[in-house]
Parts: structure tokens; C-alpha cells; sequence
């Protein structure tokens, strides 16, 4: 009843403004003599979408705050295809992605500035203001004199309104690929006007007086979603108590002083006619514990990415008679639980009431007074002033000034998506011996694409060709293992296990793990790595922390790369991990002329990241010969034999001939200085023989000279295999 006469008073003496603060004001008394219900206030939504409903009312938000949005606007999905494969008789494969351009509404007040935005849960935006999911965004933050959107523009008929005093963002393009091609659920982190005035933002800002001094200190955002202004400042009141007061500029709210400037009561008047204190003008009482218990509070949790927390009071765990506040702003767990407990106490405090009459009008005496009564202890605060016949009645509650009691809290466990920032494109492109003879038709060339720890989802690939670049597909999703050596690597005859031998690496992603293995495992072909141009099997991967790892128990020079291990690297000699991450480069896609550099182009990459390919040819050219062995017989003839090794036929078999990968069988023996040799013999048997007269000519000739042997390939000459040298 008090919400009615008042809400009509107020509109008599302030309008709309008044009538507002009059209802709050009504309410308060209401809610003393009749009591609330178990649930007060604006609900909280758990973890509200963006929603697309026809009619949705735009909320109106204060400082910091997670909110979901309306899409106001939205276009055709747009669909791209490529086209990827083809090569060697392969049938190509058509990928197909799509992208959408909309519009979201987010506020019905202006915005200063718009943060993290989440999709589906995971971060579509980071805190720095990054992208993670290829597209455009642009933000309007409200003001009155904001411009139209061009793409809006362009896309609807009779032209878009530029939705002055709304907030709202435009996706353009968004590429939808990780959300199963379609428009994702989002919400938005959004920062408005400082959140400490969010009374006067809910009053009305062109009447500034109407907030008074009502300031939330520890506020950081306020959504008013849904109920009206009173029942909005009636949920803020429960926490921070606002007290209305009329002077002679109109009606104000303000908070509650700490009592320092108490005034007097003047005695109490008694009055035969009056419903209370008939012989000595007052009346105490005590209003029902269990309409004023408070028992908790449920707000919006800073520290769980403004997802709903409760914090509950201290004592109070039983829920069936107190209240849970259902408080729709932005606090930490300390400031949520602070605030819950200062309200029970006050609420505990304020269930002793006084009743006064007074027989002269005092104007400081007014609802929200602080003050002292003759013979009753304490202070006292004023809740409603009536003039009547008998003299002025002042309703009271007990009032202690309120103590700033930090409480600890805890938000509790909670997932939070990473904000991971995007990170630049790092390429290696090299060729690796085939794996096996269906590989040796063509040049094995790889890309190793990656990126430091951080938001990577591949890259674009293409081929340099005459200053163009030619597209060639796309890169794994997962980051291929880059590094670098960290400590030099000696040479190595590369024949047996090293057990003992180590090196120490450093992969440009720190949050890479390397593998351990077992003799089986090195002999299926584990744990290859390419360091430099030679092939490296490993055993145990120790890690040493920051992105390091020490590597022991090696196996040298595998896949035919004995003359890169005989050599050794230096520190800083580029590592790479062999395998199912790596991408293969299909020559078939690439121009007949010859490429020698490769590009990828990522996310975060604002130019292409070029790459010569290192080792090139070595996947077409075979194998060095091996086991190199001589016998003389008694007349001093020489029989020269090694064995023949082929492309992709990395096992010695027993029970069969390696298979024989090139066009023919031909052998190149040379004696002298390799690039300079006196003597070139073709063989095409795995052997050959000297006589002794020839040796002896060759003898004189370069005495001491080395004699070796290259396998002549369908594409190129092998290494030279050393078979002996010639005598002093």
C-alpha cells in the first residue's frame, strides 16, 4: 500500500524521475511491514547466449560486465572451396568452408570499449584484441552521433540506421569452420561508464541530482536486464543501502552517513487519540527475525570470467527461511562475500524498530536521519516521518555505523578458456629419403610449419615460382617440432648405437614433449629427428626445462645421410622432429619449373614466411654403396666389391636381393681426387678387378691416389663409397 501512495506522491511533486523514487521508497516500507519474498531482485542469467529473438528488450549495462547480445542482422552463409591433392593418380579431394557476416546489439546505453569475446565457450577474442578465427570485426560503442555501418549499409535494402545510443559490434566474414559452420553462441566482456554510479545511470543522467551521493565503491558492472528502476535500486539497496529524501530541489537518494552528526529527538509528545505511546509518546518493538534473515548472495564473479558465484553468510547455511539476494553486478569474491556479510548484520540489526512522536517539526529530522532518542541507547535511523494530528511519528530502525570488514573469499574452481596470443608462422622446407620404393618415383619434399607455444591453427602453403606465389594446400593443424641444436654435435662414423651420446636441443614451442623409446621401437623407426641434413634416431628425451631437452642413446646417419653425421653440425643447427606432423609438399600441383623456395602465410603472419629447401635432390639421388671390401690374389691382381643400397630399402633382408630402384644398374668407379680423379671405370656389378700391370700403371701414375665407387641413379650419382687407395 505504501508502494502506491508513495509512487503517486512522488509523481506529484517530481514526475516520471519521482514517481520512480517514490515506489523504491514505498517499497522499503512495505517491505518492513509485510516482509519479502525468498528471491529479491533482478535475476541473474547463468551464462546468458546471444540470442536473435524477435522483440528481446537490449539490456542497458554499467562498467565491466559479460553480456550475451541480440543479432539484429545477419547474412548468408558464404561458402569457399579448395581443392587439394590430385597428385601421382590421386583423385583430388574438395574442401569446403564457410563464413558469415552479422551483427550483434549489446547495450542500449553507449559503451566505452569492448574486451574478450567468446564463442561456443572457447575465446573468438583476447584480451589484446586479437582475432583467433580468420575475419573482421568493427565496434560502435553508441554515441549519439556514431556513423553506418558500410557493410550494413551496402547489404540492406533502403540503406541500415546507424543504431545511435546502442552499442553493437559487425563481424564481417567471420570464418565459421571451428564452430561447425555456423554462427556461434557469443558473449561479450564490455566496459562501460564507471560502474560506482550505476544509481544515477538508472535514474536518469540528465538529472543529476536524483543520485546524490548513491556511490558503489566496489562495483565493477551492473546489467539492468530485466524489472523495473525500483525493483533494480531495491536489489542495489540490499547491499548498499540508499536512503530517499526530499529537500527543496526534489527528491534524491543518497547513502547512509556514519553517524557522527546524530541530532537529537525532542522528548516524546503523548496523545489519547494515537495508535501508539498514549502515555509516554513511543513504543518499542521487534520486528520477525525470519522476513529480515539474510543468507547469501548471488552475483557475478570477476574471478570466474563474470559467470555467477554465490557467496553465503557465515551461521547461516539453512537457505529454507533466509534470503538469497539475487544481486546482478560485477564483484570479486572479497567484495561479494564483504558485502553479503555486512547486509545479513544489518539485517539482523534493523529487526529492533522504535516508534516516536514529536510535538514540533524539525527539517533535519527526515527519512534517512541518523539520530539520538531520549532514554533509549544507540542511534537510531528514521524510515518514515508522518505529520499528524497528534504531532510528527517518526518510524525508526537501530542503526550502528557499518564497519569496512574485509572477508576473504573464493570464487572457487572454474575453467577458464586461454587466451593464448597468435603467434608468427615458422617454416622449414626440406627433402627426406623415401620411406619406401612407392616413394622414389618423385622428390620427397617436405614442410615442417609451426609456431611458438601460443594460438596457431596452421598455415597457407605455396610455391615461388618467377616472383608468384603458387598455392600448394595447407599445413597440418598441429605444429610440426622445430628447434635448434643448443650444444655442438661431433662427427660420427655413423656404423654402430651410440649408447653414451647425447646432444641438447631447444624447440621453439615450450610446451612440446619428445618421446622416449626402446631398442624395438629405434628398429620400427622411432624418434627421427633432422639435424641439419643428417637423420638421427634417439632413445631417451630427458627434459630440462624452458623448451629444452637432452637427448641420448643415438643412432647416426640414418636413411643414407652418413656423410652429413661424419661431419658433425655446430650449435644453432636447425632440428626438426620426423613425423606424421610434417606436410607434404605434392610436386604434382607445382609448376614444371623448378622450385627452390617454399612460403606459408599464417594468421598472424602480415607478410609471407619464406624457406629454401635444404638437402634438395637428396630423395632422388640413391644411396652410397657400402661395405667396401678388396682381395689380391697371389699374382698381385686386385678384386675391388661393395654391396648396393637402394632408395626406400632401409632393411637388409635375408632371404632377398635389395631391390634394384633405379632404371639400371651402373657403377662409376674413379681413382684420384673425386672432384679430379686420373682414371674413370663403369662397372654394372657390385665389383671390380684390376690387374696387376693396371695397378702398378695407376701406381706410377698417382701413387697413394684413393680409389671409390658412386651408384649411377635415375636422377643423379650417389655419395662415393672409399675402397682403397692406391700404394705409395
Amino acid at each position: 500500500m505504501a508502494t502506491l501512495v508513495l509512487g503517486t506522491v512522488g509523481s506529484l511533486l517530481g514526475g516520471p524521475l519521482g514517481g520512480a523514487l517514490g515506489a523504491f521508497a514505498g517499497s522499503k516500507i512495505d517491505g518492513e511491514l509485510f516482509g519479502g519474498s525468498s528471491g529479491e531482485g533482478p535475476r541473474l542469467r547463468d551464462l546468458a547466449l546471444t540470442t536473435s529473438a524477435y522483440g528481446q528488450p537490449i539490456a542497458r549495462h554499467f562498467g565491466k560486465i559479460r553480456v550475451p547480445g541480440t543479432i539484429i542482422w545477419a547474412s548468408d552463409l558464404k561458402e569457399n572451396s579448395e581443392e587439394q591433392g590430385g597428385g601421382k593418380g590421386q583423385p583430388a579431394a574438395t574442401t569446403y568452408s564457410y563464413s558469415a557476416s552479422f551483427a550483434v546489439a549489446l547495450s542500449s546505453r553507449p559503451v566505452a570499449a569492448i574486451g574478450r569475446i567468446w564463442a561456443d565457450g572457447n575465446l573468438l577474442r583476447g584480451a589484446a584484441g586479437d582475432l583467433k578465427a580468420p575475419g573482421a570485426m568493427r565496434f560502435y560503442s553508441g554515441w549519439g552521433d556514431q556513423s553506418v555501418d558500410p557493410l550494413l549499409d551496402a547489404a540492406i535494402e533502403n540503406g541500415s540506421p546507424a543504431y545511435r545510443h546502442r552499442a553493437y559490434v559487425v563481424f564481417e566474414d567471420l570464418d565459421l569452420s571451428q564452430f561447425g559452420n555456423r554462427i556461434p553462441t557469443l558473449s561479450f566482456e564490455i566496459d562501460g561508464e564507471d560502474a560506482r554510479h550505476v544509481v544515477k545511470g538508472l535514474l536518469d543522467p540528465a538529472e543529476s541530482f536524483a543520485a546524490g551521493n548513491a556511490t558503489f565503491a566496489n562495483l565493477g558492472g551492473y546489467s539492468h536486464e530485466s524489472g523495473t528502476i525500483a525493483q533494480n535500486l531495491s536489489a542495489i539497496d540490499t547491499v548498499l543501502p540508499l536512503i530517499p529524501e526530499i529537500d527543496g530541489k526534489g527528491m534524491a537518494l543518497r547513502t547512509l552517513g556514519n553517524g557522527a552528526f546524530a541530532t537529537s529527538l525532542a522528548e516524546p509528545a503523548a496523545w489519547d487519540g494515537g495508535d501508539f505511546g498514549t502515555q509516554d509518546g513511543q513504543s518499542r518493538g521487534r520486528n520477525d527475525g525470519q522476513k529480515t534473515a539474510f543468507h547469501g548472495l548471488r552475483y557475478y564473479d570477476t574471478g570466474r570470467d563474470y559467470q555467477p558465484g554465490l557467496q553465503r553468510v557465515e551461521g547461516r547455511a539453512d537457505t529454507t527461511i533466509g534470503r538469497i539476494i539475487e544481486f546482478p553486478g560485477a564483484l570479486s569474491s572479497n567484495d561479494a562475500r564483504s558485502l553479503a556479510e555486512a547486509a545479513a548484520e544489518r539485517a539482523s540489526r534493523q529487526a529492533d524498530t522504535l516508534t516516536w512522536r514529536c510535538a514540533e517539526i524539525d527539517p533535519a529530522i527526515v527519512p534517512g536521519a541518523i539520530v539520538r532518542a531520549p532514554g533509549q541507547p544507540g542511534l537510531w535511523l528514521v524510515r518514515s516521518w508522518e505529520w499528524r494530528e497528534g504531532g510528527v511519528e517518526l518510524e525508526m530502525t537501530r542503526y550502528f555505523p557499518e564497519e569496512s570488514e574485509i572477508f576473504e573469499a573464493d570464487s572457487g574452481t572454474v575453467w577458464q578458456a586461454p587466451d593464448l596470443a597468435a603467434q608468427q608462422t615458422v617454416l622449414r622446407v626440406f627433402e627426406l629419403p623415401p620411406q619406401g620404393p612407392s616413394e622414389t618415383a618423385g622428390a620427397n619434399i617436405y614442410a615442417a610449419v609451426g609456431a611458438p607455444a601460443g594460438a596457431w591453427s596452421g598455415a597457407a602453403l605455396y610455391a615461388v615460382q618467377s616472383g608468384q606465389l603458387v598455392h600448394v594446400g595447407a599445413s597440418q593443424p598441429r605444429r610440426a617440432g622445430l628447434g635448434e641444436l643448443v650444444t655442438p654435435l661431433s662427427g660420427s662414423p655413423a656404423l654402430l648405437f651410440e649408447a653414451e651420446a647425447t646432444c641438447v636441443i631447444e624447440m621453439i614451442d615450450r610446451r612440446m614433449e619428445l618421446p622416449s623409446t626402446d631398442v624395438s621401437g629405434l628398429v620400427s623407426g622411432a624418434n627421427r629427428i633432422l639435424v641439419g641434413g643428417e637423420i638421427i634416431q634417439y632413445a631417451t628425451a630427458k627434459p630440462l626445462g624452458e623448451g629444452r631437452w637432452e637427448l641420448k642413446g643415438l643412432l647416426r646417419g640414418r636413411g643414407g645421410t652418413e656423410v652429413a653425421a661424419a661431419a658433425g653440425h655446430a650449435s644453432s643447427a636447425a632440428v626438426t622432429t620426423i613425423d606424421e606432423r610434417l606436410t607434404k609438399l605434392e610436386q604434382s600441383l607445382v609448376p614444371v619449373v623448378s622450385t627452390e623456395t617454399y612460403a606459408a602465410i599464417g594468421r598472424a603472419d602480415e607478410q609471407p614466411v619464406f624457406a629454401a629447401v635444404e638437402t634438395a635432390g637428396s630423395s632422388l639421388k640413391p644411396p652410397s654403396p657400402v661395405h667396401a671390401r678388396k682381395a689380391v690374389s697371389v699374382e698381385g691382381n686386385w678384386r675391388l666389391e661393395w654391396t648396393r643400397r637402394a632408395r626406400g630399402a632401409w632393411r637388409w633382408t635375408d632371404a632377398a636381393d635389395v631391390p634394384l630402384i633405379e632404371e639400371t644398374e651402373i657403377y662409376l668407379v674413379g681413382i684420384g681426387a673425386i672432384g679430379s680423379p686420373v682414371a674413370l671405370l663403369t662397372t654394372k656389378t657390385p665389383l671390380l678387378e684390376l690387374a696387376a700391370k693396371t695397378v702398378a700403371q695407376y701406381q706410377s701414375e698417382s701413387p697413394g691416389a684413393s680409389i671409390w665407387v658412386r651408384l649411377i641413379g635415375s636422377h643423379g650419382q650417389s655419395d662415393p663409397l672409399l675402397l682403397d687407395h692406391l700404394p705409395q
